[in-house]
């Protein structure tokens, strides 16, 4: 799968694509199209309402959906925390024969950034496979 076709396009509140995506509707269309994975929509959780999101990735643990990994593989969800809070999402893909972390955010548009680099956002970054 080609990534330049995820590149730049614009972020948007409740995005599911294909012009705009959230952050995790960036997630659930790349882990769809890429890996097979197929996760909820949560079209109807606020972006801005970080407790929300910290509950609806709760309740795919509970369900057994996603599980934690301790090393990020292609695939995974990349959740940015601070606190026991998720502030943002991205997914894991290899390109260049390295890992990086696909992402969209309102100031940036969809983007790769290397492991490193999404981590320095956030306090801690967690990794989440499907189960």
């Amino acid at each position: 799968m080609d990534l330049n076709k995820y590149i730049g396009i614009p972020y948007k509140d409740y995005g599911r694509g294909p012009d705009s995506y959230d952050c995790w509707g960036l997630v659930c269309m790349v882990a769809s199209e890429m890996f097979n994975h197929h996760l909820p929509s949560f079209v109807e959780v606020n972006p801005d309402d970080k407790k929300s999101i910290t509950r609806a990735a709760q309740q795919l643990v509970l369900s057994k959906s996603l599980t934690v990994t301790p090393t990020p593989c292609p695939g995974a969800i990349a959740a940015g925390c601070y606190g026991g809070v998720f502030i943002h999402v991205g997914i894991v893909v290899e390109a260049d024969g390295r890992m990086w972390v696909l992402e969209t955010d309102t100031d940036t548009n969809s983007r790769l950034l290397t492991l490193d680099k999404f981590a320095q956002l956030f306090e801690r970054v967690e990794y989440y496979v499907e189960t």
